[in-house]
C-alpha cells in the first residue's frame, strides 16, 4: 500500500504534477499540497505516466 506521505512527497518532485482542482480550491483547502491523488494522470491508483516509480527510487536514493 502507498501511504498518503508517499504520494505528497512524489508529487512535490514530479514534472508531470497537474492539479485536478483549481488554484482557489486547492489554496483554501490544503494550501498548495501536492498529492499523487490530486494529479490528473493518477488515475485507479496508478501514474498513466508511469512517472511514480522513477520518482519513489529517487526519493529512496536521496
Amino acid at each position: 500500500m502507498i501511504t498518503s506521505e508517499l504520494k505528497n512527497r512524489v508529487a512535490q518532485n514530479c514534472s508531470g504534477y497537474t492539479t485536478t482542482y483549481s488554484i482557489a480550491l486547492i489554496n483554501s483547502i490544503t494550501y498548495g499540497s501536492k498529492s499523487c491523488g490530486s494529479c490528473v494522470n493518477y488515475q485507479r491508483g496508478r501514474c498513466i505516466e508511469e512517472l511514480f516509480d522513477e520518482i519513489r527510487e529517487i526519493i529512496k536514493l536521496n
